[in-house]
């Protein structure tokens, strides 16, 4: 099944944010859904989960 624009292999969402907005960004995220499970940082990519 594919995911289509925006679906990550994984079956989760990719996005693309500014790196000044990221910050922002992940608040809002968190105050919409609750904050993520868990977080990870590797090779300049951020994981929210």
């Amino acid at each position: 099944m594919s995911g289509g624009p925006g679906t990550a292999a994984s079956g989760g969402r990719w996005v693309e944010v500014a790196p000044a907005r990221l910050p922002g960004w992940v608040a809002r995220f968190g105050q919409r859904h609750g904050g993520p499970a868990a977080a990870s940082i590797a090779d300049g990519v951020v994981v929210l989960e």
